[in-house]
């Protein structure tokens, strides 16, 4: 009788006292100094002075700019914001093991999984209200004020900041020029100066803005040296400002330095220009064939390749030149200098070093491959490199793979494995013919490609597949972040035999996946696009967006129009039908990172195919999936979809449609030095533009593709060896469309499909 309530109360007292530890150990202010205070977050008040009527512009990105100058993130800060605070769990756990030491266990706790403090010594907000005020009157707005009150709590150990702001009316221009002296400037750079303020930016009437005169003073600088002022600083470009003109309006003045020479202010010529290989130097303009100790250049490829001419000297021609050397790929290091004549100040010399790499490189390496469709295992890689084929930095790279992988994920056993072996052979040469100089930029120079893949794979209980794949077209870029890639031809022949008896069964039953797998020829026009504006590929942040477009069979399909005029759908090329559509792929993705330790991810990706003419589906390399590590986690490529219909034959291989939508969501933060976790959702289908009979459920209904579409999520953990990240994923199905209406959550169903996966490097 006495024993029960004993118990409760024994329970009762452990639960308090620990809740207690609990809340000292998150409260934080345990091991503080006597005069410290805990930072627990901040706000920012913002008004306009209230003796002027006016209006802020673009006051979301001011507001924004003056944000971030008090961004302190305080410990436990919700998706790093500072102010909303949760339990500050790595504070915590610093806490629960703290001590003196600097070695052991517990010191190994708190530098993996812990976080010292933020105290409001780290904070200062004396500097952060001028920050405040800098950050307005960078942007004209002379005469803001800021200040801060502190708002203590836990008997003063912590403090929480609200800083306020009264901005002040923006300043604007009254009149904006370049001045001229006509007694010390020369006519030419009166006339590149007039050329340049033609486009000016910056007009009468705009509010001041400290960052984009940084910008104009560098422009007019670059402008000038592209133009040939070899002697030039950016610090000769003076910018003077008068604001004694009254009614909060200023008077904008760029000149140059009033102390430069006449020499200074005079264009310079570049007299001759020399290549130095192996201590052997010539003259660029003189070379036919520059032999050196490991291969030869032409003297061709050289003044191709080489943008600085005998002309005026252009800082824009030789970063192009020192970029276009780099991207050769046959030269170890490159060097452009200048001299000037010792009889001419105005001319100068080009003196281009250039180190020239090992022509030939052969490597083998034995590697764990990991494939986004869902497969894993050993390979063995044999890699020939040959540069600088035929002197004009033609670089051959032969590699050849031999490959045993295994499905991963949830229903792998529909799967099976694949072993075989792949040849993939890339030559590679610049491409520096006068119609495609339009794509050089000064970082990137355009490169003419071929490609070929011969690929024999073996999947075990199905079939064996011989495929050849050729590609020729060109590469090139308009901006620094962007790509261009465009096949002129891409051709693809793929060959099924060696077929078993369950594979075969598969196909009898199936005319639209027949049709897909069915020997095809394949040959394609394919033009991309990419931006890439990501940084940190350890740890990325930023912009990425791709997309793809690819028309198979129009050439062939006018030939054979023109010369044998076959019935539509029969139409063949060397007695092999070739495959027709058109095909769009898309792909965003953007990074946002709160702090360096957290970032949330987002990818969106969508495809479609339309088959025509020969073709009443896709061909099967073509069609697009779900699943694998990268895609619907946890499960295994190939097994979800198409549509709403739910696939129960536990050998079926054709999961696969014309049209795929999916979204990805990763929370990611740091743990420790080297271990990463991520909270994430993955959404996704693909779909049949045509309903097969055979699949109900399976066509897409464009008006319902969410609610037609799969979810997961789950919880991951990432450990980064430096040259490599292992990832580890465990997950959920959450929504399954193929379930009845009004119960497609996965709970209602009182059902649990989970499971996990591995992978290498970020899913994206």
């Amino acid at each position: 009788m006495i024993r029960k309530p004993l118990s409760r109360f024994f329970l009762f007292s452990i639960f308090i006292i620990g809740m207690t530890v609990l809340f000292n150990s998150c409260s934080g202010t345990k091991h503080l100094a006597e005069n410290e205070k805990l930072y627990i977050g901040s706000k920012l008040k913002v008004r306009k002075d209230r003796k002027n009527k006016f209006k802020i512009k673009n006051g979301n990105k001011k507001l924004l700019d003056a944000y971030l100058t008090v961004w302190d993130v305080p410990n436990g800060g919700v998706f790093a914001t500072p102010f909303i605070r949760f339990i500050p769990k790595r504070l915590l756990i610093y806490n629960l093991f703290y001590n003196e030491k600097n070695k052991g266990f517990s010191h190994w706790m708190r530098e993996n999984f812990g976080e010292e403090p933020t105290l409001f010594s780290d904070i200062n907000p004396d500097l952060k209200v001028k920050k405040i005020v800098e950050s307005y009157e960078n942007y004209g707005h002379f005469g803001t004020k800021s200040d801060y009150t502190l708002k203590l709590k836990r008997k003063g150990k912590k403090v929480f900041i609200k800083y306020y702001v009264e901005i002040a009316p923006s300043y604007s221009y009254r009149k904006v020029w370049f001045e001229k002296d006509s007694t010390q400037q020369s006519d030419s750079i009166k006339v590149e100066i007039d050329k340049y303020m033609e486009d000016f930016s910056i007009k009468n009437g705009d509010e001041f803005n400290l960052y984009t005169l940084k910008d104009e003073k560098k422009n007019i600088w670059l402008h000038l040296q592209n133009k040939g002022y070899y002697y030039l600083y950016e610090d000769d470009i003076i910018i003077e400002a008068d604001t004694s003109v009254g009614q909060r309006q200023i008077d904008l003045r760029f000149r140059l330095n009033n102390h430069l020479t006449p020499t200074e202010l005079s264009k310079v010529k570049v007299d001759q220009i020399f290549i130095t290989i192996d201590s052997v130097q010539k003259n660029l303009y003189e070379i036919d064939k520059f032999e050196y100790k490991r291969g030869y250049l032409k003297g061709r490829f050289l003044d191709g390749i080489t943008t600085i001419d005998t002309n005026y000297f252009s800082l824009k021609r030789t970063l192009q030149t020192s970029n276009f050397l780099g991207q050769a790929g046959i030269f170890q290091k490159q060097q452009i200098k200048y001299s000037i004549l010792p009889s001419d100040s105005l001319r100068i010399v080009a003196k281009i070093n250039l180190t020239p790499a090992k022509a030939t490189r052969l490597g083998f390496s034995i590697n764990g491959d990991f494939q986004s469709a869902g497969y894993i295992g050993p390979s063995a890689e044999l890699r020939l490199k040959q540069l600088n084929l035929f002197g004009k930095a033609q670089n051959l790279d032969i590699k050849t793979n031999f490959f045993y992988y295994f499905p991963i994920g949830l229903y792998n056993k529909r799967a099976s494995l694949e072993y075989g072996v792949t040849i993939q052979a890339t030559y590679r040469a610049p491409a520096i013919s006068s119609f495609i100089k339009w794509g050089r930029t000064t970082e990137h120079m355009p490169m003419y490609h071929i490609k070929t893949n011969i690929d024999l794979l073996q999947r075990k209980n199905f079939y064996t597949q011989n495929s050849i794949n050729g590609a020729y077209g060109v590469s090139w870029s308009t901006r620094k972040f962007d790509q261009h890639n465009l096949d002129f031809i891409n051709i693809t022949f793929s060959n099924i035999y060696n077929t078993s008896l369950r594979y075969d069964s598969i196909l009898a039953g199936n005319v639209s996946l027949k049709q897909s797998l069915k020997n095809q020829f394949i040959a394609s026009f394919i033009y991309s696009y990419k931006i890439d504006k990501r940084t940190n590929r350890n740890w990325p942040k930023g912009l990425y967006f791709e997309t793809k477009i690819e028309s198979s069979g129009s050439i062939l399909n006018l030939a054979n129009s023109i010369f044998t005029n076959q019935a539509a759908g029969q139409k063949k090329i060397f007695g092999i039908r070739f495959a027709q559509f058109v095909q769009l792929y898309t792909d965003f993705r953007y990074f946002w990172n709160f702090t360096p330790i957290q970032t949330l991810a987002f990818k969106a990706s969508g495809g479609i195919g339309i088959p025509y003419g020969n073709n009443k589906t896709l061909p099967y390399i073509r069609q697009y999936f779900i699943g694998g590590s990268n895609s619907l986690r946890p499960f295994s490529s190939k097994v979800l979809g198409p549509g709403r219909y739910p696939e129960l034959n536990p050998h079926a291989i054709n999961q696969m449609g014309d049209v795929k939508f999916e979204m990805n969501l990763e929370y990611r933060f740091k743990i420790g030095l080297r271990l990463s976790g991520a909270v994430w959702a993955d959404a996704g289908n693909v779909w049949l533009l045509k309903e097969d009979p055979l699949r109900p459920g399976s066509g897409i209904r464009w008006g319902k593709v969410v609610p037609d579409s799969f979810l997961t999520s789950g919880v991951g953990l990432r450990l980064d060896l430096g040259f490599i990240i292992l990832r580890y994923d465990y997950g959920l199905l959450v929504y399954a469309p193929f379930l009845i209406d009004g119960k497609k959550w996965v709970f209602q169903n009182k059902i649990f499909i989970a499971g996990s996966t591995i992978g290498i490097g970020f899913p994206f």
